[in-house]
């Protein structure tokens, strides 16, 4: 009886033995355990901008200086000082080798831009800025320009200025 009273005492210590390394185990895996936290950044944008477009032109096709169709709106809400720079690609038949002479604007012909050179305007503090875009094309040559349709991109770049 005596045997069986030490045999269960010493399973019975075997167990709790088991029972507290399991447990101290278990602590070392949730002390070391790696814990994820989402982050959420929301970035507000310094402009809000919107255009109305596209810009057409419709050449009789004689030598002349012909003005769009309707002219292109630009619409740019800032809450930041900033740049914009209006540049545009070169306008081009469906072939690529014949393109045209075009010059664009900004509200006046004192803000030109071409596909050579761009244009650039700073904007201080906040502001609401609102243009149109105009164009002309200059037909020098007939011969040089096939009839069809010609395309070309204006890109506007706004960018924030750094004061320093």
């Amino acid at each position: 009886m005596r045997t069986k009273w030490w045999a269960a005492a010493l399973l019975f210590f075997l167990f709790l033995v088991t029972a507290v390394g399991f447990a101290c185990a278990q602590r070392r895996i949730i002390i070391g355990r790696q814990v994820r936290i989402p982050v959420t950044i929301r970035i507000l944008p310094c402009v809000e901008s919107s255009v109305r477009g596209p810009l057409r032109f419709v050449v009789p096709g004689g030598m002349g200086a012909y003005r769009e169709v309707e002219p292109a709106y630009y619409v740019l809400e800032t809450n930041t000082s900033v740049q914009i720079e209006f540049t545009a690609s070169p306008v081009v038949y469906e072939n690529a080798y014949h393109t045209l002479d075009v010059v664009f604007w900004v509200n006046s012909r004192e803000n030109t831009f071409t596909n050579i050179q761009p244009l650039i305007l700073r904007l201080n503090d906040a502001q609401l800025f609102e243009s149109q875009i105009f164009g002309q094309v200059t037909i020098h040559s007939v011969e040089a320009q096939p009839a069809g349709v010609y395309h070309g991109t204006i890109t506007i770049t706004v960018s924030p200025l750094i004061e320093g």
